[in-house]
């Protein structure tokens, strides 16, 4: 199913996700794409921001080794965006309805 989820103003040029791509090495275009993709999985698993996030799949889709998908994973992780396979403070920022 489909559903819907907050996406901020701003977050194509959000610093946080800038260190993101300086730390993995990797294109911001690359690191949007990715949280984006982890944003969605939460949003349509809908289990306090539990997520799945295939790097195989991701790189075929994006053109590119899956490997630097894990780096960028690995930087969120390490920049306190995600833990335990859930987005960190989904539930401040995501809310059941208006």
């Amino acid at each position: 199913m489909s559903r819907w989820f907050r996406h901020y103003a701003g977050m194509m040029r959000d610093e946080k996700l800038v260190r993101v791509a300086v730390r993995s090495k990797q294109p911001v275009e690359r690191v949007v794409w990715v949280w984006g993709a982890i944003l969605e999985s939460a949003a349509e698993i809908n289990d306090a921001g539990r997520f799945e996030f295939d790097a195989g799949e991701a790189a075929y889709f994006l053109r590119c080794d899956e490997s630097e998908l894990l780096d960028i994973v690995s930087a969120l992780i390490a920049l306190g965006r995600v833990f335990d396979g859930a987005v960190a403070r989904w539930g401040d920022r995501q809310f059941d309805s208006e």
